[in-house]
């Protein structure tokens, strides 16, 4: 019976059903992974972009209770920043003795 055309034609037809839905049940769980990975990465960047908004607002905050406000210069230097730790060290500054102006501050150290 293995060896009849149409025992071999069945087995053919079953094996190839099983791999089209063995594919497409690959790609629903690829779907499914990548748009979990997608949510975890999109979270992780959007909380990094708050911190960095926030980190600006501070800086410029705190800036102008030490300096008044900033010149248009100092505030477009501020807004081209995007590396947080780079803010964070402009906060830190902002007190120390040596510096005494908005352009003092932006310098890079």
């Amino acid at each position: 019976m293995r060896e009849s055309t149409t025992y071999q034609w069945i087995l053919k037809e079953g094996r190839e059903e099983g791999i089209k839905q063995g594919i497409q049940e690959g790609r629903q769980e690829g779907l499914k992974e990548g748009l979990q990975k997608g949510i975890q990465e999109g979270l992780q960047e959007g909380l990094q972009e708050g911190r960095v908004t926030e980190a600006r607002r501070l800086l410029l905050r705190q800036g102008v209770k030490r300096f008044g406000n900033p010149p248009a210069k100092a505030k477009s230097a501020v807004a081209r920043i995007d590396e947080l730790e780079r803010l964070e060290l402009l906060i830190d500054r902002i007190h120390d003795a040596d510096v005494t102006s908005w352009n003092q501050l932006l310098k890079t150290p």
